[in-house]
Formats: C-alpha cells, structure tokens, sequence
C-alpha cells in the first residue's frame, strides 16, 4: 500500500499545485512496476478525471515503440496524404491552444519523418539539434495538461535516454503545467547501462524527481497488486 499512496500524493500534489513532477519506479522483473502504473492511470482516470498517455520502449524500436510510434498512432497521421496528416495535426493542435502551423509541420515529422528519398513536398520539418525536437515534444504534452491533469507513464524508459531529456523538459516547463511522469525501468537494464544509469542519477538530482524501488513479488504481493 505504501507504494500506491506515494504515488497518489505525488499525482495530488501535481493536480493540487499545477506542476511537473516525476516518479521513477525501478524494480526487477516481475516486481510489478507496470502493475502498478497501470492502477494508478486507470484509477486516476475513473476517479479524478486525470488523463494518461503510455509510452512503450523496447529494446529494438519496432512499429509499436517509442516517442515516434506513439504520436504516429494518437495523431493518426499515417494511411493519408501528408496534406492531409498535417491538415489534422494543425486542426488538433489548434483545438489545444499550439495555432502555429510551424509547430504542426514539425510534429508531423516526428511522428511521420520524411523519407530521405522525397522533399516532403514542402510540408517537412528539420530540426538543428536532438534537443530542439524534444522540447516541441515537451511543448505539446505540456499544452494536452492544461485541458486536465496528466500522467504520461513512459514504460521500460531504460531503453531510451532521450525520453530523460523529455522529463527534464517537462520538469523545467514554467507553472500551470499539472503532469505526473511515471517512468518504469528494469533493475538489470539499469545497472548493465552506464547512459541510463547517469541520465537517470542527474534526473533524480532534481527536486520535483524522486525514485521509487519494488523488490520481487511473492505470491500475496502479486495478488495484492491486481486487486
């Protein structure tokens, strides 16, 4: 229960002050780390009318992982014409309070990169640096909280050091921005992992960051967790 209660203050106090704030949950496989997550989006959810947005990584990005997969699907930019796809973006972007079509080319990329082989027909987007496309990423789930509270579970994050740049992002997004990240990771990645084990010590440096470690379940623990 402890676990659960310290992620329900920590979704309370982002909900209550209308700030970022991070959990980082680690635990050995089996632990129940994305049990856990699971209970307190879909909790959240029913009882608080909090949104929750899961991002999966895996450890070879495939058509249903990452940053790039998650937006492709929740924008829902693929099987039309790139006129069309942006046509969309800008609509629901607008409707989030992002006008600029800029911002809409350049998520469009991200979600739907262009082929290095076409010109985009000049609705294609670069970006100088890896941090100039996170911080449009960090801008548009910053505008999706403001409409209601959030919770963006970013899942098996050992597997992406870019998504730590995301929560720094988010972390040092001005007030009024009410989300709650939650990242999974496994012990053994961890550890195996200098990258991730340093993204993830300078992330936890910060003060609206902390970590929460599982051990193994036993078999009341497991059946506890369901429940």
């Amino acid at each position: 229960e402890s676990e659960r209660d310290r992620l329900w203050a920590a979704l309370h106090r982002v909900a209550s002050r209308s700030t970022a704030e991070c959990v980082v949950i680690e635990g050995p496989a089996g632990s129940g780390t994305s049990a856990l997550t699971e209970w307190l989006s879909v909790r959240a959810d029913e009882t608080s009318g909090v949104s929750w947005r899961r991002i999966t990584h895996g450890a070879a990005t495939g058509a249903t992982d990452g940053l790039r997969s998650f937006l492709g699907w929740s924008l829902r930019v693929h099987h039309r014409s790139r006129a069309d796809a942006l046509d969309a973006v800008h609509a629901h972007l607008k409707a989030i309070g992002m006008p600029h079509r800029d911002d809409a080319i350049a998520l469009l990329e991200v979600a739907r990169p262009t082929p290095l082989n076409q010109s985009g027909e000049g609705l294609s987007a670069h970006f100088e640096s890896p941090e100039d496309r996170v911080a449009l990423v960090g801008r548009y789930f910053a505008a999706l909280a403001a409409e209601r509270p959030m919770i963006l579970w970013l899942d098996d994050a050992h597997h992406d050091p870019e998504s730590c740049g995301l929560v720094t992002r988010l972390l040092d997004h001005p007030p009024d921005v009410p989300i709650l990240v939650v990242m999974t990771t496994a012990t053994e990645a961890v550890h195996d992992s200098t990258t991730i084990t340093d993204h993830l010590s300078d992330l936890q440096q910060r003060p609206p960051a902390s970590q929460l470690v599982l051990q193994p379940l036993d078999a009341d623990g497991s059946i506890a967790l369901i429940r």
